[in-house]
């Protein structure tokens, strides 16, 4: 489970690529597609390096919209290795 009170970022070897539906990310390491959809999940996670939280990124992006949609997301992308916690 993820935990908004934590700072997270790009785990090592991924890369993103835009796309009109969200984006895909690439695992270098492991060579796994993951297909991000919704602009709101790939503008959290532009924004997750600017933030001493997940929450405060999803603060900034979201402002008051229903987050329950973007926690299912970011849940999903932590558990698949696309994202992980930031150790600084």
């Amino acid at each position: 489970m993820i935990d908004l009170t934590l700072r997270y970022r790009l785990a090592d070897g991924i890369a993103i690529r835009k796309e009109s539906f969200g984006a895909i990310s690439y695992n270098q390491l492991t060579r796994q597609l993951v297909l991000i959809t919704g602009t709101d999940v790939i503008s959290i996670i532009y924004a997750m390096d600017d933030f001493e939280s997940l929450n405060d990124a999803m603060d900034q992006v979201l402002a008051k919209r229903d987050r329950k949609e973007i926690i299912g997301a970011m849940n999903d992308l932590k558990s698949r290795g696309v994202i992980c916690e930031t150790t600084t």
